[in-house]
């Protein structure tokens, strides 16, 4: 019986007849012949937990591809905050609607 390297996005632990695809917004990148599925990894704005890719919370990025926890979400500063879940950059963090960036804070709109 001859082996098959599993093509990327898959993976195959020395126990396994069969490669398995790596957890939906993960992967393996452009690697192949991954043995674990700790070679999938989860995309930026995104972190691992319990072997599933779970979406950055709200006010939060990550820009880090493989991310495995939630302390590796960042918080936005000086009052900004995300439209959404998942955000990738800090260029997601915006100030709420009738406040300004002034000074890398928040404030009120000059009238």
């Amino acid at each position: 019986k001859s082996c098959q390297a599993c093509p990327a996005n898959y993976y195959a632990t020395s126990d396994m007849t069969a490669c398995t695809k790596c957890p939906d917004d993960s992967s393996t990148g452009s690697d192949q012949a991954s043995t674990s599925m700790d070679a999938c990894l989860c995309s930026a704005g995104l972190f691992l937990s319990n072997g599933v890719c779970e979406q950055c919370p709200e006010s939060t990025f990550s820009a880090t591809v493989g991310a495995v926890s939630i302390q590796d979400c960042i918080s936005c500063q000086g009052g900004t905050v995300t439209a959404d879940k998942g955000s990738s950059s800090s260029d997601d963090c915006l100030c709420p609607a009738g406040l300004t960036k002034v000074g890398g804070v928040c404030a009120e709109c000059e009238q």
